[in-house]
């Protein structure tokens, strides 16, 4: 039996993204990093608006799925173009406020084969609380779903205030998911079980395959899933890249086959499966088949280097081309 939650998002009128927003500056094709003092040279770049709350509010919007921002840009020309670009892709920016400082910028290097390495400054996120957050969502009237991503590169969210706004927003109604991205001081023991803990005011977790491992001490696979199950969220799904992706709920498992790719940047393809599996649970998909929509998405996200938010046909076109293929919404 599907959780309570997914009925929830079903019936919703409009996802809310809370989270980081940034600018990314990738460089693809480089064979290596290099040491201090040294320099590599790499094939292809881009300069976007990025930050797991733009890239999933993007993939939602593109999709169709109503959706506005919560986050915060600096008052400089990163910061507008940020705000420019979510209004152009149909995002609802009236939660992203303008704070005094620059916009963070995280420097993305990506090998060949499409595995990437992140260097971030946080600028004027490090300014966004937990106070902040449920001012904004007090003024946006809040929301059916609300999704928290991306909170490692808000230094000022701990998980208590993180799961304090989230508690919040369930008390009033909304649906809360979460995808924390990876700690980039390398999961301590206290941020691990702080994090954990985080969880009980999730209803749906969204984690990667190593974000899951370093969480569990398991394999970042079934039993990783299993134990976040067990920390409170209804649902829990694991993005495990080239291998497919998984999800648990009760004592039920999914599981839904990778589609192979030629990667030109893996960036932002984990924000890309989370927005393309939300909107099809939304669409009335079961837990299953939105696995393979969002795994089908991913991959023609990765398989880009411009125009790289697929449409519902896109995605669809290539379920189709797997024989046996399950249908999409």
């Amino acid at each position: 039996m599907e959780p309570a939650a997914i009925g929830s998002i079903r019936a919703s009128r409009r996802v809310c993204v809370a989270g980081n927003l940034c600018i990314d500056l990738v460089i693809r094709n480089v064979p290596a990093l290099p040491g201090w003092g040294q320099e590599v040279a790499g094939r292809g770049q881009s300069l976007v608006p990025a930050g797991q709350a733009a890239n999933l509010a993007r993939a939602l919007a593109r999709l169709g799925t109503p959706v506005t921002v919560i986050g915060a840009v600096g008052e400089d020309d990163f910061g507008r173009m940020i705000r420019d670009d979510l209004t152009a892709h149909g995002v609802d920016v009236s939660g992203v406020v303008s704070l005094p400082g620059a916009t963070p910028v995280t420097v993305g290097v990506v090998r060949p084969d499409g595995e990437r390495a992140f260097i971030s400054e946080f600028g004027c996120a490090a300014a966004v609380d937990g106070a902040l957050l449920n001012r904004i969502w007090e003024a946006t009237g809040g929301s059916d779903v609300l999704c928290l991503v991306g909170q490692f590169n808000l230094p000022g969210l701990p998980p208590g205030a993180a799961q304090a706004f989230l508690a919040r927003a369930r008390a009033g109604g909304a649906v809360t998911i979460v995808d924390t991205g990876w700690d980039p001081a390398g999961w301590p023991p206290e941020m691990t079980a702080a994090i954990r803990e985080e969880l009980a005011a999730a209803d749906i977790a969204l984690p990667n395959r190593d974000e899951a491992a370093a969480m569990t001490g398991e394999d970042g696979g079934v039993e990783a899933a299993a134990a976040l199950l067990a920390d409170g969220p209804s649902l829990v799904v694991v993005k495990l890249g080239e291998k497919g992706s998984l999800a648990r709920y009760g004592d039920q498992a999914a599981f839904a086959d990778p589609y192979p790719v030629e990667a030109a940047d893996a960036v932002g393809a984990g924000d890309v499966f989370d927005g393309a599996m939300l909107h099809a649970l939304r669409s009335g998909l079961p837990v299953g088949e939105a696995l393979t929509f969002g795994n089908a998405a991913a991959s023609l996200y990765v398989e880009r280097a411009r125009d790289r938010f697929p449409t519902s046909a896109e995605i669809l076109a290539r379920i189709a081309s797997r024989p046996g293929s399950g249908r999409g919404q």
